[in-house]
């Protein structure tokens, strides 16, 4: 029924030729329920609800990339180097790594292709030990410029989540960056002045984390478990308030092993019961599992992250958390590691794409 819905709308004509082209068998019976179909253009499917995100490249891109043969496709790289994906930026002000007026458009130089703009958005940032000097440094300028630049008014449907310090207790345990130790006293105390500040900035602006592992034992989890009691019982470091402490989420990172991403859900399962067990007064705060891929690793060089097999089990991930929490409050969002490509896309089976 699927390739039935394809060939009304590439036509069957292409379809056969590339039947006959690799020798490809389909049973006789197929003739009858196929019928036969030309090629639909795809100015047809333009209408007054959509025509304000379609555009003329938006439909060459469509053309090329939809069709029954491989070879006459796009290629990953030729994709995202097509004029679909040109950034319309308005920011003059913004510095980056490629020239303002090249964003902009008033250079007389082409747009910068996806890949140099893709290289900069997901590609590691240079070292941030010095962390303040970070603050509107040239690649925190290209991030925001490029955030803003998203085609066709998406920044609206951008959700910025606060989080504290990732994984405390891996961090923390042997240093803070800047090569300052910090107790897990110390965390607490960064904790209440990172959610004081946002509430200062406006109170609407979610902050959550700890962006850790759920311990195994509740009774000893540093830092993840110290901050869950903390928000319970404790009282704002700096302005000595008991609740004025932010916490609108706690974040998990909770990723598959062995090959196997069912033990995401089984992680997930143990935070879940042992809030509801042990700090019922959380029940109502929603989780995130920001970190929940298949495989911890992401560095790890696997072949099959380098085709469809990737893309499938992500669906599968995906859809299983849709049916499990999709009708509770309990996660509020699901999420992978490392979103980034490697410069030029090489060695892609060595990366994951959020």
């Amino acid at each position: 029924d699927q390739l039935v819905r394809i060939a009304k709308v590439l036509g069957t004509e292409d379809l056969y030729e590339y039947l006959n082209k690799y020798q490809i068998e389909l049973d006789p019976r197929f003739d009858d329920i196929l019928g036969r179909h030309s090629r639909k253009r795809w100015e047809r499917f333009v209408h007054s609800e959509n025509s304000h995100l379609v555009s003329p490249e938006a439909l060459d891109f469509l053309d090329k990339l939809l069709r029954y043969d491989h070879t006459d496709r796009l290629t990953a790289r030729e994709a995202m180097d097509h004029a679909y994906f040109y950034p319309v930026v308005k920011d003059s002000t913004a510095r980056s790594f490629i020239d303002p007026q090249r964003l902009t458009g008033h250079s007389g130089t082409p747009p910068p292709v996806a890949s140099e703009i893709l290289w900069i958005i997901f590609g590691p940032p240079d070292p941030h030990d010095n962390s303040s000097q970070y603050m509107l440094s040239d690649d925190m300028n290209q991030n925001l410029a490029l955030i803003g630049s998203v085609p066709h008014n998406g920044i609206k449907q951008i959700r910025i989540n606060f989080e504290s310090w990732n994984e405390p207790s891996i961090e923390f345990k042997n240093h803070f960056k800047d090569n300052i130790k910090v107790t897990q006293k110390g965390f607490l105390n960064y904790y209440d002045a990172s959610s004081l500040a946002l509430q200062e900035v406006d109170s609407t602006l979610i902050f959550g984390g700890p962006g850790d592992h759920w311990p195994q034992d509740t009774k000893n989890g540093p830092f993840v478990i110290d901050l869950v009691k903390h928000f319970i019982n404790g009282s704002n470091y700096l302005s000595g308030k008991k609740g004025d402490i932010k916490l609108d989420f706690i974040s998990l990172h909770e990723k598959g092993k062995k090959g196997q991403s069912s033990y995401t859900d089984a992680s997930e399962d143990k935070a879940l019961t042992d809030i509801e067990k042990e700090f019922e007064i959380l029940k109502q705060i929603p989780f995130v599992d920001n970190e929940g891929d298949p495989e911890a690793g992401w560095n790890q060089n696997r072949t099959w992250r380098a085709d469809n097999r990737y893309a499938a089990t992500v669906v599968q991930v995906v859809a299983r958390h849709i049916y499990q929490y999709n009708h509770t409050n309990k996660m509020s969002l699901f999420g992978f590691d490392h979103g980034f490509l490697k410069q030029l896309f090489q060695q892609m089976r060595e990366q994951e794409v959020d």
